[in-house]
């Protein structure tokens, strides 16, 4: 359709239940939706930063399913021997060059991107958006204690997700009229299930590891309330399919995001329609 708008999409974090945001660019893109910038963190960054390199809806859903067998995410699992992360990251590293392919910048990309992260040195949080591509995706989603800070044009990043899981407002910054948000952490945070890590680990640090994620979840809700995007789509990604490993789910997660998409398109048309 004619967007009488300059549409913006904002993607949060979320680990495996990001794959969400998959199903919604489908639907977008059935809908003829004009997507004008993309702004995301952690998942959503990397979703966000393929769609924008070029892959589409379709590619991104094989994509995400041939290596969501056990043994495809087997592979990638490159354990650290320094212990600054449980995983190095050099193979997601690999495979995330491949699917860009020949993208290397943000200059190169074919819609205009944001990618949130925090720098641990200022405890501040960092808009990614131009210079050297694969290592913004990198910083974006070093979620801490996973995977290892990014050393990346002066700073030490982190995962995004950390202080702006769903980065309404750098989108807007970006030009966008009017802000399609998906958060995929919406319903997370009250079920234990949702925290489990990817491998055994003593209860105590469970538990600590639980109460660090609530908090950040709570932050989340507190910064949308300070900035609310025009539509907001959460996926009913049952709580079961965990942020580290729930990626076996891959299809599911997926139909969820591309039915909540659905749902929204009303409202997104209408929205539309009155410029």
């Amino acid at each position: 359709m004619n967007n009488k708008k300059n549409i913006g999409l904002a993607l949060s974090g979320g680990g495996a239940r990001g794959l969400a945001h998959i199903g919604v660019l489908k639907v977008l893109k059935e809908a003829e939706i004009k997507i004008s910038f993309i702004g995301g963190s952690s998942m959503g960054g990397i979703i966000g930063a393929l769609y924008a390199a070029g892959m589409s809806p379709e590619d991104l859903a094989s994509a995400a399913i041939n290596k969501s067998k056990l043994s495809e995410l087997i592979q990638l699992a490159d354990i650290t021997a320094i212990r600054r992360g449980l995983f190095e990251g050099h193979r997601i590293r690999a495979l995330l060059s491949e699917w860009l392919q020949d993208i290397r910048t943000f200059d190169n990309l074919k819609i205009p991107l944001t990618l949130s992260a925090v720098d641990l040195n200022s405890s501040s949080e960092i808009t990614l958006n131009r210079g050297e591509l694969l290592p913004a995706i990198m910083a974006t989603s070093a979620f801490p204690g996973i995977f290892p800070a990014i050393d990346h044009d002066g700073y030490r990043l982190i995962d995004g997700g950390v202080l702006n899981n769903l980065p309404v407002d750098r989108v807007r910054e970006m030009g966008a009229d009017m802000v399609i948000g998906v958060d995929v952490l919406f319903q997370v945070c009250d079920v234990s299930t949702g925290w489990k890590l990817p491998i055994p680990t003593p209860g105590f640090f469970e538990e600590f590891y639980r109460a660090e994620m609530i908090m950040q979840a709570q932050y989340a809700r507190l910064k949308l309330e300070q900035c609310r995007p025009e539509v907001l789509i959460c996926p009913q990604i049952p709580s079961n399919i965990a942020i580290f490993i729930g990626f076996t789910h891959a299809e599911q997660i997926i139909a969820s995001g591309e039915h909540a998409a659905r749902q929204a398109l009303p409202l997104i048309y209408n929205l539309i329609e009155k410029g």
